[in-house]
């Protein structure tokens, strides 16, 4: 498993539906942006180790609807929803923050 690139809020809206009750992960990123490349390999080992986590991942600079939404005003976040709803969100390239992050919202 790794992370779903997000094309635009159809493709996020129906991968968030599709969800259930699955805790999603998204990381607002840009391709940029330093700290973004620097913890990514980490999230996508992460994703071996969580298979019933859906992790997905927008480019603040290509669905910038989204991170609207969202209010997202630093990169790397990374938003945890449950059930549709947003339980965390953790800001910056700290990778012991997005762990204790992901396994408390299991």
């Amino acid at each position: 498993m790794s992370q779903i690139n997000i094309v635009d809020a159809f493709d996020f809206n129906n991968r968030l539906a599709a969800a259930g009750t699955k805790l999603v992960v998204v990381n607002f990123h840009a391709p940029w942006c330093g700290p973004c490349k620097m913890i990514n390999p980490a999230i996508e080992a992460l994703t071996l180790i969580h298979p019933n986590t859906i992790f997905l991942k927008i480019d603040i600079d290509e669905v910038d609807e989204i991170a609207q939404q969202y209010n997202i005003t630093n990169i790397p976040t990374y938003v945890y929803i449950k059930n549709g709803a947003v339980v965390q969100e953790v800001y910056g390239a700290n990778i012991l923050e997005f762990t204790l992050a992901l396994e408390t919202n299991q």
